[in-house]
């Protein structure tokens, strides 16, 4: 819940569409559900999800370098590190189906 807290904050704090930060807790959620993460590296898993996320549906918002310095202490390497985990254990599969999404389509069927 901490995770998805942050997430939220930070979504907000740096003015992520609402799509990047479903985007990042999917690649959350099926991480954790692949991977056994030690509790310490929790954070770095969810910073690593968000930048993912941002990578992916927001390419031109912000580097790297500008989320590593407000998230001290990870550094651009670590997240690197476990962005290759991350996408890994997705399989590079990063395309996936939100909840925003799934609403948009029932509403436009039933609409």
């Amino acid at each position: 819940a901490r995770q998805l807290h942050w997430m939220i904050m930070m979504s907000l704090e740096l003015d992520f569409c609402t799509e990047t930060l479903l985007l990042a807790v999917n690649y959350f959620d099926r991480t954790l559900a692949h991977r056994l993460i030690p509790p310490r590296f929790a954070r770095t898993l969810a910073q690593t999800c968000l930048y993912v996320a941002v990578k992916f549906n927001e390419p031109d918002a912000i580097s790297i370098e500008d989320l590593a310095s407000r998230w001290a202490p990870c550094s651009p390497a670590h997240v690197r590190k476990f962005e290759l985990l991350v996408l890994d254990t997705l399989g590079w599969t990063l395309n996936a189906k939100t909840s925003s999404q799934v609403v948009g389509l029932l509403a436009r069927e039933l609409g």
